[in-house]
């Protein structure tokens, strides 16, 4: 195992690339047959790009790239130390024939469920809000020391060598009251600005499932339909059946190992793919490709009798729906670019 900082990568000047960039885009045309054009119109709604504190494989000039080779029709960039709005709209005006969406995660870094962050984000152009994952979903009062993120971090990192800081001893973010099971108030005010936004997904992300009931229940008395559960295959599907007659959406990210993408099969057929999508939840740099990992998704869903008609449901109709890549904008107050 390496154990330095610069153990993780290679040195470009050592690096003798013997094929052009012609010769590269030839071999891709043997990547454009069989299973892997089941990934035309792919709409991936989560994926970690570059720059990152943590280890990633590309940023979202590369990704967009890439899958716009593969045919996918766009995708949701998850950054989860600051908003990346602005970065996707750049990639959408040098990189055409690709959506990128940005979004913002809503961890301590930009003050947890803090409508202020989400109000702007959105203003900037995100249309996907997550709703943090750093200190969330323990139901606890208790300040604890994150160390999400460190399996993609090599042993050196600054955050890892360097004495712990006392404001990062922080606070659990819940969305709930814990005395009481009631949403809070920022979690509504979260709900109304993006209810009103229209065009806006928002992802619970790392929160509990208590409290994904809670914001599911509270999204209905606000006639907002645009909430998905994150990590769906780590939930009871009791749980689930319950997130879904809320009409909340339930995300199924390509785990990472065979067996459980087998388990992810079972558990959608039993939900039906109507309230489901498949996304690849890939982009560190400890993962494959992340469309890679949506082509082996898709073959193990189809080894477990979903088909393929149910596949495009949950990969390309319902995410370009909840992201209305196929309406007009509604709501003009997007950034200057």
């Amino acid at each position: 195992m390496p154990n330095k900082f610069e153990d993780f990568y290679t040195d470009e000047a050592e690096i003798e690339c013997e094929i052009s960039e012609q010769e590269a885009l030839e071999i891709l045309k043997d990547f454009k047959k069989d299973t892997w054009l089941w990934l035309r119109g792919v709409v991936d709604m989560h994926v970690y790009p570059l720059p990152c504190v943590d280890m990633r494989l590309y940023d979202e000039f590369e990704l967009a790239r890439h899958m716009r080779a593969f045919g996918y029709r766009a995708f949701v960039a998850k950054r989860h130390y600051c908003c990346n709005a602005d970065v996707a709209a750049l990639v959408n005006k040098y990189v055409p024939g690709i959506t990128c969406i940005g979004s913002i995660v809503l961890n301590h870094c930009v003050g947890g469920l803090n409508p202020h962050a989400v109000d702007f984000a959105i203003l900037m152009g995100a249309k996907y809000i997550w709703m943090g994952n750093m200190h969330a979903g323990t139901l606890s009062n208790e300040p604890s020391h994150s160390h999400y993120g460190w399996q993609n971090r090599p042993p050196d990192h600054y955050t890892k060598t360097r004495p712990v800081k006392r404001w990062e001893i922080a606070p659990p973010i819940n969305a709930i009251d814990l005395d009481t099971g009631k949403v809070i108030q920022p979690v509504k005010d979260i709900i109304e600005l993006c209810r009103e936004a229209e065009d806006v997904v928002l992802n619970s992300c790392h929160i509990s499932t208590k409290e994904c009931l809670a914001v599911a229940e509270e999204c209905e008395r606000q006639d907002f339909h645009k909430f998905v559960i994150d990590h769906s295959h780590n939930k009871k599907l009791e749980d689930l059946k319950k997130l879904r007659d809320l009409n909340a959406y339930l995300e199924f990210d390509v785990p990472k190992s065979e067996s459980r993408q087998r388990e992810m099969g079972k558990m959608i057929r039993e939900l039906g793919p109507e309230r489901c999508v498949v996304t690849s939840g890939h982009g560190a740099a400890t993962h494959v490709h992340p469309i890679e990992a949506m082509r082996w998704g898709m073959v193990s869903l189809r080894r477990e009798g979903i088909t393929k008609q149910e596949i495009d449901l949950m990969t390309k109709i319902t995410p370009a729906s909840l992201l209305e890549l196929d309406e007009e904008p509604r709501w003009k107050n997007r950034p200057y670019i």
